[in-house]
């Protein structure tokens, strides 16, 4: 282990908290190989926190290594179901995979931990659109200008 990671660790490398903060620090700084390294020391040391997982995958998006992202966000959605920025970047991997049923899914389960959350729903219209599914459009921003009358106040945001 790196002398940063035994510092981060405060002499203990087993707190996974501390290897997540490294990763946290080292992905701010663009030092996105060793935020890596940390996220994935983190999840040896501790493989049920989903916010690892997140952190993980969205490192790993920014590098282009989609698939690897795309596997690490579906664990941290397996770990914490109601991980509603999980599911949506989850929805966004998947979608330039163009993967659009999955994408919707996820973006579905994504909306429903934040029913008014506009990029969710802007995403969401966007893989409904791909898919051509046009009834499921009223839950979507890009569908807005056509559906938004068709849209239960309940579901729709507030302006």
């Amino acid at each position: 282990m790196s002398l940063a990671g035994r510092i981060a660790a405060g002499g203990k490398p087993y707190y996974a908290d501390a290897h997540d903060n490294l990763g946290i620090s080292l992905e701010k700084q663009g030092k996105l190989d060793e935020a890596i390294v940390a996220y994935k020391t983190a999840i040896g040391i501790n493989p049920n926190f989903a916010g690892t997982y997140f952190n993980l995958s969205n490192a790993l998006s920014t590098q282009g290594k989609h698939d690897e992202a795309i596997a690490a966000y579906r664990k941290a959605v397996e770990l914490k179901p109601a991980f509603a920025g999980a599911h949506l970047n989850l929805g966004l991997a998947l979608l330039d995979k163009r993967d659009y049923a999955a994408a919707a899914a996820a973006l579905r389960r994504a909306l429903a931990q934040k029913p008014s959350d506009e990029e969710t729903r802007e995403n969401l219209g966007k893989a409904f659109q791909r898919l051509k599914n046009a009834t499921a459009c009223p839950l979507a921003l890009s569908c807005r200008a056509t559906s938004i009358a068709t849209i239960p106040s309940k579901q729709w945001p507030a302006r």
